[in-house]
């Protein structure tokens, strides 16, 4: 888990200097999270290809519907490979709670309920504080 924190970090640093995600990074922590689930989880490849393709399925739509960045998604289906499905879950759910509440106090202390902005803040941010909360509290 502790590699899973490493590649959010990281990518944490990606967003905020270039607000951007590289493919690479992103190519890279795949092949970690394929060696990690290969090595340390036991997990077959097929399953591990099954886990990919259903976290794309459940973190597309977040890109499609411009709730998240694709490079936001990207991270979401690496990090996959190191949790379990539920707390992967939990992770997004998390995430997009602290997301919307800090918008929320934001747009309330803005007196001015204009979504448009909001797509300026970087989403990493979230995911790394709530892989955090997962880390330490389940």
């Amino acid at each position: 888990m502790i590699l899973g924190l490493i590649i959010i970090t990281i990518a944490t640093f990606f967003d905020i200097r270039t607000k951007k995600i590289p493919n690479f990074f992103s190519f890279l922590g795949v092949i970690a999270g394929v060696c990690f689930s290969i090595s340390i989880k036991n997990i077959a490849i097929t399953n591990i290809v099954l886990d990919l393709v259903i976290s794309f399925c459940l973190a597309y739509p977040l890109f499609y519907f411009n709730v998240l960045g694709a490079g936001d998604v990207k991270i979401l289906i690496v990090i996959s490979l190191f949790l379990t499905h539920y707390s992967w879950l939990m992770l997004i759910i998390i995430s997009i709670t602290l997301a919307a509440t800090i918008y929320g106090i934001r747009l309330f202390k803005a007196k001015s309920f204009d979504l448009k902005n909001c797509h300026h803040y970087r989403f990493t941010h979230f995911i790394l504080l709530a892989y955090l909360i997962l880390l330490n509290f389940f």
